[in-house]
Parts: C-alpha cells; sequence; structure tokens
C-alpha cells in the first residue's frame, strides 16, 4: 500500500482550508455553557446562519459583551474561509426550551457590531428570566 508523501498531505490539507462550500452543522465553538455551530453550508456567496445554543440565557440580555465576543470569533474564522464575508445571521437558543429566544445580524455595515436588542417574546417561550 502506497503511503501519502509530506507534500500531498499538505496540498490536502489547504485544499480543505480553501475550499469554497463548508458542511453545515459544524461546530465553531463547543464549551460547557454553549455551542456555537453553522446551520447550512458556507459556500461564501451566500449569507452564513450560526445557531448559538446556551444554558447561559444572560449573554442576550443589555450587557451584550459575550455575545460580541462570540461574534467577533466566529467572524474572524467564517473571514478566513470566505474573505468577501460582509454578514452573519445569528439565532440565539437557550438549552431547554425549543424556540429562537435572539435574532440579529452581524454586518460590515454596522461595523460587526450587534444591534441594541433582539431578544425574541420570550416570555410567551417559558423563559422568565
Amino acid at each position: 500500500m502506497k503511503t501519502m508523501n509530506y507534500k500531498s498531505m499538505i496540498a490536502l490539507v489547504m485544499l480543505a482550508f480553501t475550499s469554497t462550500t463548508v458542511l453545515a452543522d459544524r461546530f465553531l465553538i463547543n464549551d460547557i455553557d454553549q455551542t456555537v455551530s453553522l446551520t447550512r453550508s458556507l459556500d461564501c456567496y451566500s449569507v452564513p446562519q450560526i445557531s448559538i445554543d446556551t444554558s447561559r440565557p444572560e449573554i442576550y440580555g443589555p450587557d451584550a459583551t459575550q455575545l460580541q465576543a462570540i461574534g467577533d470569533t466566529v467572524r474572524a474564522m467564517l473571514s478566513y474561509e470566505c474573505p468577501s464575508l460582509s454578514r452573519i445571521n445569528i439565532v440565539g437558543y437557550v438549552r431547554g426550551l425549543e424556540d429562537v429566544i435572539y435574532r440579529a445580524e452581524l454586518s460590515e455595515q454596522n461595523n460587526w457590531l450587534l444591534p441594541a436588542n433582539n431578544l425574541a417574546d420570550v416570555n410567551a417561550q417559558g423563559y422568565d428570566g
């Protein structure tokens, strides 16, 4: 059986990183408090959508410092793969609830800053936080 040489392996890795299509449901951030993933394939021509599923609903509150940091991290990751990226849609959930709690769009036009408050009607969803 023939083994892959070093140059072939590097070429394969580079191809994987420069591909214009990235699989959906790819975890971008996965830690104890939240999971952030692409919800559909990243093709560098449409607006990517990410899903945030957190056990800490306060990240969607008025002090969106942590949420902005997540958005900045995701933008950096996706911009590496799609340099022409100009918008990212964010959909936020709280673990244990099925309904969307938060919706927003990060955009180059708004200097990649999150809008002030995009909470959904959380009281109708059974969340009283």
